[in-house]
């Protein structure tokens, strides 16, 4: 186990260490932690007042910001929807130690392992899953691997489609190169990606949302020395774009009514033009994926800006009951 930074061009990935974040950072985090294989997993499970006869709702964050980012969401569920709520930090964000590569496989079995050890708590399953961008891809392909314990699946925004490859995210995965260059220009880059999530980034009565967001996006790249080398290594090995397969396979055996896909109109990170191409993988012919269409919302605006939560999460209670949308 290492502390400190690290240089991803010294390690093979197969053979990369684990890399364990600054105590400082750890005092934070509330919540609580569990060791799975490949390292240590910060997780944050909300209870309702009473009890409720559904199963958890377990959140997958997506590509930089750990599980804070679902704080407005998971507290809608928990106390709008009298929802059990399960949210944790992928490995190298948020609280969680990382671990590479960072490849789908790794974040999968996480996610596989992470339930399975808190099964006394959470119960058998199956689960309810909701991943964002790429929280979204991890969803679909733990569907794709586990369809007996995936009872409601939400997507918003998912990744695995083809999308425009910023030049900061080529230069990362180029070997040597990006070990050189992430921790100089992954700041800013993570900067101009945030304004870039948000449909109206200047509007000012939202700035201090999203400059609170930020700062705790950029006190993790302080305190976290596993976070630029998991992000780089997540460029080089996760396919965020190559991953129609594994939403082709679910659609051949998720039954209608089980499967929710929310996306924002202004959504230029995954863009909403890919909202076609998902519904017609997912309902393999058959009109079967409910679409939530959020009106005037960027990428991560769903989770950010109390007027598109406001719009998706009535929508969102009914379908994680089983209600159906409409």
């Amino acid at each position: 186990m290492l502390s400190g930074a690290v240089n991803l061009s010294y390690y093979p990935p197969k053979s990369f260490p684990r890399v364990s974040i600054h105590d400082e950072f750890l005092s934070e985090a509330g919540g609580n932690f569990t060791y799975l294989s490949k390292g240590r997993v910060h997780y944050v499970l909300r209870e309702p007042a009473e009890p409720s006869p559904l199963p958890p709702v377990v959140l997958v964050h997506g590509f930089s910001m750990g599980c804070v980012i679902w704080n407005d969401i998971a507290e809608a569920l928990v106390e709008r929807g009298g929802r059990r709520v399960l949210a944790f930090d992928l490995f190298g964000r948020g609280y969680s130690d990382a671990a590479f590569p960072c490849d789908l496989e790794l974040f999968t079995g996480q996610l596989s392992e992470l339930l399975f050890s808190l099964q006394p708590i959470l119960g058998p399953g199956p689960y309810d899953i909701f991943g964002t961008s790429m929280g979204g891809a991890i969803a679909v392909h733990f569907t794709h691997l586990y369809p007996q314990h995936v009872r409601q699946l939400v997507l918003l925004a998912p990744a695995g489609l083809p999308v425009h490859v910023p030049f900061t995210a080529l230069l990362g995965k180029l070997p040597l190169i990006g070990d050189i260059f992430m921790p100089l220009l992954g700041p800013i880059s993570l900067k101009t990606h945030a304004r870039k999530g948000h449909a109206h980034p200047d509007d000012p009565a939202l700035k201090p949302i999203f400059a609170a967001m930020g700062r705790r996006l950029m006190r993790q790249t302080k305190l976290n020395p596993g976070f630029f080398p998991a992000l780089l290594s997540t460029l080089r090995n996760f396919p965020l774009n190559e991953l129609e397969w594994a939403y082709e396979s679910i659609g051949k055996t998720r039954r209608e009514g089980t499967v929710l896909v929310v996306w924002g109109d202004k959504d230029e990170v995954t863009p909403f033009t890919h909202a076609g191409r998902v519904l017609e993988m997912l309902e393999d012919g058959r009109k079967k994926v409910e679409l939530l269409v959020l009106t005037d919302c960027g990428h991560v605006d769903a989770l950010e800006v109390p007027r598109s939560i406001d719009e998706m999460v009535p929508p969102l209670i009914k379908h994680l009951a089983g209600e159906g949308l409409w």
